[in-house]
């Protein structure tokens, strides 16, 4: 979980990095919650 968290600000830091930085901030919220989660 933290070596997605890592990624995406890796990622972040360029402009085309930034939807792969996105992507990896999605999985590590992914790795933290339980199937069928509600975020709304």
């Amino acid at each position: 979980m933290i070596g997605f968290v890592i990624n995406g600000l890796f990622y972040c830091i360029t402009i085309i990095g930034i939807p792969f930085g996105l992507q990896y901030f999605k999985m590590a919220r992914f790795a933290l919650t339980p199937l069928g989660h509600d975020f709304s």
